[in-house]
C-alpha cells in the first residue's frame, strides 16, 4: 500500500511541477506572427498584437491578452474596426476532452468598435459574418468535423467601452 501512495505522490507532484514550469517554458508571444497570419486568413483583415500574451494553465488555461487591433475591411479608412486594450479568457480542461468549451468570464478592457455603413449601403463588418471563408477553418483530422458538442461561456464583462455606429447613407452617428 505504501508503494502505491508514493507512486500516487510522485506522480501528483510532477504534474503540479508541470503546471507551475510549462508557462514559463512556453512562450506565447513567439507565436504572434502565426496568430496574426491565421487571421489574415480567417477574416482577410490584418490582426495586430501590440501587448503581450500570457498562459496560465491552474486552475483554469487561460490566456491574458495585451492591447491588440483589428483593422476596418477595405474602403472603410484607416481607423481600425475594432481595438481592445487587454483581454482575459479562461477554460475548464475536462470539458475540453469532450469538446466542449467552458470558460470562465470574458472580459475585454478599453474596447474601441467602428460600425460604419456606407453611403451604397455596404458596411464594415458582414464580411466577417460570412461564409467565404470556410476553406481557412480546417476540419478536425482525428474526427473528420470541428463541431462542438457545447459552448458554455460564464459572462461577459467590458470595461471602459466605447462604440462609434456612424451610418453615413443616412448621416446618423453615434458614439
Amino acid at each position: 500500500m505504501s508503494k502505491a501512495l508514493k507512486y500516487t505522490g510522485i506522480t501528483l507532484g510532477l504534474l503540479i511541477t508541470l503546471i507551475i514550469i510549462i508557462p514559463f517554458l512556453v512562450n506565447l508571444n513567439d507565436y504572434k506572427p502565426q496568430i496574426s497570419q491565421a487571421a489574415k486568413e480567417a477574416t482577410g483583415r490584418d490582426l495586430t498584437i501590440e501587448g503581450d500574451i500570457k498562459l496560465s494553465l491552474f486552475p483554469w488555461i487561460g490566456m491574458e491578452l495585451g492591447a491588440m487591433q483589428l483593422s476596418n475591411a477595405a474602403g472603410f479608412g484607416d481607423q481600425p474596426f475594432a481595438r481592445i486594450e487587454g483581454a482575459e479568457v479562461k477554460l475548464k480542461l475536462m470539458p475540453l476532452l469532450k469538446s466542449e468549451v467552458e470558460m470562465k468570464t470574458v472580459t475585454l478592457q478599453g474596447l474601441r468598435l467602428n460600425l460604419t455603413i456606407a453611403e451604397d449601403g455596404s458596411n464594415n463588418w458582414s464580411d466577417l459574418a460570412t461564409g467565404d471563408r470556410t476553406a481557412a477553418i480546417e476540419e478536425s483530422p482525428t474526427s473528420g468535423s470541428s463541431k462542438l458538442a457545447a459552448l458554455v461561456i460564464g459572462g461577459l464583462a467590458i470595461t471602459d467601452a466605447q462604440v462609434v455606429y456612424d451610418n453615413r447613407a443616412t448621416g446618423a452617428r453615434y458614439a
